[in-house]
């Protein structure tokens, strides 16, 4: 059972590798491509904001998508 919210923190508290994806310059950032996004393999997303637009309103919504996704079916016993 997860004790935490961010599930990389676990992992590297278990001295597990982590995986992300995302490019450092730019992101879909709408409800959608949270939603769709949720279903990934990553552990974690990377979502550059340094060199590509500071949208705090897209990342609102994405975050949003990633929440009304759900958590994957892969973060039950994984890598354990």
């Amino acid at each position: 059972m997860a004790t935490r919210i961010n599930r990389t923190i676990e992992l590297l508290a278990e001295d597990q590798p982590v995986y992300y994806t995302g490019e450092h310059v730019g992101h879909v950032l709408t409800y959608a491509q949270g939603k769709e996004d949720a279903a990934t393999w990553a552990d974690y997303f990377n979502v550059g904001m340094e060199h590509g637009a500071f949208d705090m309103a897209g990342l609102d919504e994405y975050l949003r998508g990633l929440v009304a996704g759900g958590r994957r079916a892969a973060d039950t016993g994984r890598r354990r």
